[in-house]
């Protein structure tokens, strides 16, 4: 018998032993691995600590013409005329995408008396073939003049689908001509590097947008916790022969008939027990039987 057992598993002296081993390893991968997680956040977010906090269009101008380094910069952001095609004009940006609709095949299954029974149904879907893309070449953002390419320019909105025919259409996505909101880069003379732009945000609400919370590092070790555990339970559950090499046929019989008792009810095990011992209390001597 091991040191437990249950109708799930036994775990023997040698698994236990085995086990702590293995946990021990896993857990030492497991507190390297959150090291270098915290350390990644302290990277991340020190650059964010550190970053200047400007709000005045003279000292971006003078960030923008010097190796500044890290910035939060909270301002207007105006584009330098106007970009679109000939259906959809006066944005910063207009993305045009040309989008058909295309037929697909798929096989479903449906109820037909006491069976299964499938069949092949269609069904349509808008899928993009081309994309083009419509932009001012220059933007302004506190004053300075940007390059658009350059400019960590915001996410695009959903403008409208303008019908070609009945199974070709294009959709729209345009950045307005003006924002206020905060940018967040490394600056280095003209140019903009690890930049973004947050849109009706100020300083401190970018900030903490883009920080790292230590929320991150905490939810590692959760899942880490959950799966050494999973990992252990289905160890356990395991008849682990490969530990016993020598005695393989032995304790899988005995593992087999510990299940079968466990398994059986209270009074099922009683009758076993009476069964064996009156045929112990029956069978002959086998040193009578030779002598006569």
């Amino acid at each position: 018998m091991g040191i437990f057992s249950d109708k799930e598993f036994e775990i023997t002296k040698r698994e236990l032993g085995v086990s702590i081993i293995v946990i021990a390893l896993l857990w030492t991968l497991g507190i390297y691995i959150a090291g270098l997680i915290e350390q990644h956040i302290f990277d991340t977010n020190e650059k964010y600590d550190k970053a200047i906090q400007i709000t005045e269009s003279e000292k971006f101008n003078y960030a923008l013409n010097t190796d500044f380094g890290h910035v939060f910069a909270y301002g207007d952001l105006n584009a330098i005329g106007v970009a679109g095609d000939s259906s959809v004009n006066g944005y910063m940006a207009v993305i045009r995408k040309l989008q058909k609709e295309v037929k697909h095949y798929r096989d479903s299954t449906y109820k037909c008396g006491s069976k299964t029974c499938s069949k092949r149904v269609s069904y349509w879907t808008w899928e993009t073939k081309s994309t083009a893309l419509f932009h001012v070449d220059s933007v302004e953002f506190m004053g300075s003049k940007i390059n658009y390419r350059i400019f960590p320019t915001p996410k695009e909105d959903f403008l409208e689908y303008k019908k070609i025919d009945r199974r070709t259409r294009y959709a729209y996505y345009v950045q307005k001509l003006q924002y206020k909101g905060t940018l967040f880069a490394e600056v280095h003379k003209d140019t903009l590097l690890d930049a973004s732009f947050h849109p009706n945000k100020d300083i401190e609400s970018a900030y903490k947008e883009l920080r790292i919370s230590e929320k991150s590092k905490n939810a590692f070790w959760a899942i880490f916790v959950a799966v050494l555990a999973f990992l252990t339970y289905r160890f356990y559950k395991a008849d682990n022969l490969w530990l016993y090499p020598a005695r393989k046929k032995e304790i899988r019989e005995k593992i087999k008939e510990q299940r079968r008792l466990l398994l059986m009810s209270k009074e099922q095990r009683r009758q076993l027990m009476t069964s064996k011992k009156n045929n112990t209390s029956t069978a002959p001597d086998s040193k009578t039987s030779v002598g006569s």
